[in-house]
């Protein structure tokens, strides 16, 4: 190794120092130069700089230049990294004869260009490009909501009338039997009214109403009071009543697939759900059933929000959450289950062996939620992000459902444990 090839190890990935007023040192006519230069400008607001970076690119070469924002009274943190070859060895800076000292300058670094990407393995790889081919027409639309055009909010409302005017129209007559359970759910309720709002035992409000031999009836009943006290009792009341608690959950599953899945046709979801033929039957009926199903869509749609975009919306998670759980008797089984699926194991399990910046993502729970993040990703995003260390890319045991499901741009950024021991309580 000569003089020269010591010299540019040694200096590799070093960060240089600008100093205001004066050109950064340009780097050898070998790879990309990059000049650091301050300029006097009118428009700038009081206490700010106006910086100008020149960057020249020989053919053939990539360059990736990023520009982070600093702290009041710092100057901006710069880093500079290309993709071919070696990084570039910057000259020495100026003496601080040549240049006047200023307490704070700019910071330049340069990174030695990342590891290729593997290829992924085979049987991922089909199955990655079956389920692109599958969702690219769906997902050929992402982009901002704000970009969204509000001809989407017309067809979904119009679903959401054709949803309704499924459920409605005949629902007397279909389906043809009125079970006893659909309606025990109005005489209860009629009873804790007569009774001045107390069940046969004497207690007030309760939180379960005796369904024969079980208590296993409580939100269901509930909600078919102020129908009885305003219409009285029928079929089609207690049918009426049970098929429009149904739409919160059309409704959550739509903005759902909106506002985190970014899917164009959202508005189609509701008329899928629609005509599921379970759905369809028992949506129908004045079974506790859908109560459970509409109340957990909205727990899985605000839990969403939680994780995703504010850290409010917990509170309607557990509200929901509760109140599925209260309303069937088999939710007091699917809602924990929900929860523990919902737990970032990784929080249970020691730190799994990882590459660069992602095992510190595994362990800060930015990265993943659920049990497939026990599955192992590809070796290729196991480097975290250059321009925002600490943030992983993916890798190790990094790969959650957001990470091939959720619309691009859309990371976790709130532990679920908060949640989870909500649900314990």
């Amino acid at each position: 190794m000569t003089s020269e090839d010591r010299q540019r190890a040694k200096g590799r990935g070093r960060a240089s120092r600008g100093k205001p007023g004066q050109r950064e040192p340009s780097l050898p006519d070998a790879g990309p130069q990059l000049t650091f230069e301050q300029q006097p400008s009118k428009d700038a607001p009081p206490g700010t700089e106006s910086v100008a970076l020149g960057v020249t690119v020989p053919p053939g070469t990539r360059v990736r230049l990023t520009v982070e924002a600093a702290q009041p009274g710092e100057w901006p943190r710069v880093i500079f990294q290309h993709a071919v070859g070696e990084a570039p060895t910057p000259k020495a800076p100026p003496s601080m004869d040549e240049v006047p000292s200023v307490a704070a300058q700019p910071q330049l670094e340069m990174l030695p260009a990342a590891a290729p990407e593997p290829p992924p393995r085979p049987w991922r790889a089909g199955l990655r490009s079956q389920i692109a081919a599958w969702s690219g027409p769906l997902t050929g639309g992402r982009g901002p909501l704000a970009k969204r055009p509000a001809f989407d909010l017309v067809l979904f409302g119009l679903s959401l009338a054709v949803y309704l005017a499924l459920r409605l129209i005949r629902l007397a007559d279909f389906p043809i039997y009125f079970f006893t359970d659909e309606a025990v759910q109005t005489v209860l309720a009629a009873d804790f009214v007569r009774d001045g709002f107390r069940d046969f035992l004497g207690n007030y409000f309760p939180t379960y109403f005796q369904n024969v031999y079980r208590f296993n009836l409580s939100l269901s009943v509930y909600a078919q009071v102020i129908p009885y006290l305003l219409l009285g009792k029928s079929v089609f009341v207690t049918r009426a009543t049970a098929a429009l608690l149904t739409l919160p959950g059309a409704l959550a599953i739509g903005f759902a697939l909106r506002d985190f899945f970014r899917l164009r046709l959202w508005w189609v979801s509701v008329l899928v759900f629609s005509t599921v033929p379970a759905w369809f039957l028992h949506s129908r009926t004045a079974f506790e059933t859908t109560l459970m199903v509409s109340l957990y869509a909205c727990f899985l749609y605000f839990y969403l929000r939680y994780r995703l975009q504010s850290p409010t919306s917990l509170y309607l998670a557990m509200v929901f959450g509760a109140m599925a759980f209260y309303t069937y008797s088999p939710g007091q089984i699917i809602l924990p289950a929900t929860a523990a699926l919902l737990v970032d194991v990784r929080f249970l399990l020691p730190s799994p062996p990882a590459h660069g910046g992602a095992a510190r993502g595994a362990r800060s729970g930015t990265s993943g939620a659920s049990l497939p993040a026990l599955l192992p990703a590809d070796a290729g995003g196991a480097a975290g992000d250059p321009a925002h260390p600490g943030q992983p890319l993916g890798g190790g045991w990094a790969v959650g459902w957001e990470d091939s499901v959720l619309a691009p741009g859309l990371r976790p950024r709130h532990q679920p444990g908060l949640l989870v021991l909500a649900a314990g309580a």
